[in-house]
């Protein structure tokens, strides 16, 4: 139990204050940061723990994550964590920004060698902030929901 602890509380050192959430543009970025630091997290993790363990410590994690930036009541999908994260704020790039009254959608590329994947964050703003109703990997295909 000791070594959760760390976890736990490493994880969470992020501010869960409202700074960085008056944009959607800046709270777009401060989720990839957050994100990136609980991949990292969870990766850590699950080499430290049984898978099970594991994978409860991360979903606990990730639920705290989301607490932060979705409107209570949200529920998130199935969580996925690797050593290519799917966000990282150096590396994911936003191409476009557009707010249309309380919504807002925040498109980014993440540059690869083999596969630049879009993705769209689609915001609203509640309570003087903006929060996230879902994050979507767009393809040709279509757009298919990540948060």
């Amino acid at each position: 139990m000791k070594r959760l602890i760390p976890f736990v509380l490493g994880l969470f050192s992020l501010s869960q204050n409202a700074s960085g959430m008056d944009t959607p543009e800046s709270l777009v970025k401060s989720f990839q940061a957050d994100y990136l630091s609980w991949n990292n997290h969870a990766l850590k993790v699950d080499s430290a723990h049984a898978s099970i363990k594991a994978m409860e410590l991360a979903e606990e994690s990730y639920k705290k994550l989301l607490s932060k930036y979705t409107l209570p009541g949200f529920k998130g999908e199935p969580i996925a964590y690797g050593s290519e994260p799917a966000h990282d704020p150096q590396k994911e790039n936003i191409i476009s920004s557009a707010i249309n009254g309380d919504n807002a959608i925040v498109r980014t590329e993440f540059p690869k060698p083999y596969y630049s994947p879009i993705y769209e964050y689609h915001l609203v703003k509640a309570q003087g902030r903006w929060y996230l109703n879902q994050v979507y990997l767009v393809d040709d295909e279509g757009h298919y929901p990540g948060l």
